[in-house]
């Protein structure tokens, strides 16, 4: 299981914010630790946006990915 994250880059591989993708949701997002894919989840009553790795497209990058498995390791241990 992977950390939510609240920053991806956009389809041109700038840095974008999750609150900031509110205003054009329909981008591809991608991590930028390891370059998998990323699914956006709009703001809800009272959760922030935030993006998800998806599992079927994690691409195999030894040093990159278990970087974001940590982050999501430790986030769950909190």
């Amino acid at each position: 299981m992977f950390a939510k994250s609240f920053i991806a880059l956009d389809g041109n591989d700038r840095l974008i914010g999750a609150k900031t993708v509110q205003t054009a949701p329909y981008d591809r997002y991608t991590c930028h630790l390891c370059g998998s894919t990323l699914r956006y989840h709009p703001a809800y009553d009272s959760e922030r946006p935030w993006f998800e790795h998806t599992h079927d497209t994690l691409k195999e990058r030894p040093i990159a990915l278990p970087l974001c498995e940590s982050r999501s390791r430790r986030s769950e241990a909190d």
